[in-house]
């Protein structure tokens, strides 16, 4: 009886020392694993604090205008577009040619749809359908703005562009500015695809645009989620693409938009435009802007 008990003792001991081995061995590489999962939830932690931060300094919201296209010659219609519990306030002008092709525009940072009043009513005249939308907290539009909720507000504003034109009409997208990152970052979710795309003075990539302006330092931008890289996504789509980027521009550098162009490659084209400011698109329209826009709607819509 007390060798049984003794090599039972014994048994419980070898156990215990194998155990003790066992659970060293592992020990490291847990508390290893550990430590990244808390970094790695610190991480995140500050990137949402820092992804607040800078989408509240980076939007500049205004109220919508006065202005129309019907100011300008062009019929129009006022449209709501419901998003989760959000309403934006869209703009469209049909022309009469059930096979007229047709321009979604993502307009820019610090602007409302009454700002295209003018640019509507010149693709009117010259047989192009259009539609303008302001974004979440912009213009007439209730919400509050961020990467997330714009990529929900162009989602829902392409949706309903392919709604409100006619079924035969040729569409194309076209964005100006900080508008090219919301258009690139839903277009994969476009359906149907586009039949071609305008970029116009856009950014390279956010980083890179936040770090040019002070928005966040090297460090702090290396820190953010790469989401609106525009020359990443560019590098990657198949449809048409025509890139433009004034050597005048005095918001985003030409060297953004030649990078946006050299993404491209064969499958678009870049523009050059001289002496241009960089919303004088919209501002005072010219035919040095929009004769190239559409000489490339009439090529790709035909």
């Amino acid at each position: 009886m007390e060798l049984r008990h003794f090599a039972f003792n014994s048994g419980l001991a070898k156990a215990g020392r194998l155990l003790e081995f066992n659970f060293t061995q592992i020990q490291r590489p847990l508390m290893w694993l550990l430590g990244l999962l808390a970094t790695w939830a610190c991480l995140h932690s500050i990137q949402d604090v820092l992804i607040h931060r800078i989408e509240q300094e980076a939007f500049e919201v205004k109220p919508n205008g006065a202005a129309t296209p019907a100011e300008f010659g062009a019929p129009f219609k006022d449209m709501q577009i419901v998003v989760g519990d959000r309403i934006l306030h869209a703009r469209s002008v049909v022309s009469a040619a059930a096979n007229a092709p047709a321009l979604l525009l993502f307009h820019g940072n610090g602007e409302a749809l009454s700002d295209w009043a003018n640019v509507q009513a010149r693709l009117w005249k010259h047989g192009v359908s259009s539609m303008v939308f302001d974004y979440s907290g912009f213009g007439n539009s209730s919400g509050t703005p961020s990467v997330d909720v714009m990529h929900e507000d162009a989602r829902a504003a392409y949706k309903t562009f392919v709604h409100v034109m006619p079924v035969n009409a040729p569409r194309f997208v076209m964005g100006h500015s900080l508008g090219n990152a919301i258009m690139l970052d839903a277009l994969q979710e476009m359906s149907p695809a586009p039949a071609g795309m305008i970029v116009h003075a856009g950014f390279s990539s956010a980083r890179d645009f936040a770090v040019r302006t002070g928005l966040a330092s090297h460090v702090v931008a290396n820190l953010l989620p790469d989401r609106w890289n525009n020359a990443r996504t560019l590098s990657t789509v198949t449809v048409p693409v025509l890139v433009m980027h004034s050597d005048a521009d005095e918001v985003i550098p030409v060297e953004m938009g030649k990078t946006l162009g050299s993404a491209v490659g064969t499958r678009g084209k870049f523009q050059l435009i001289p002496k241009m400011s960089h919303d004088q698109i919209f501002m005072s329209p010219t035919d040095q802007e929009w004769s190239p826009i559409l000489d490339f709607i009439k090529k790709h819509g035909a």
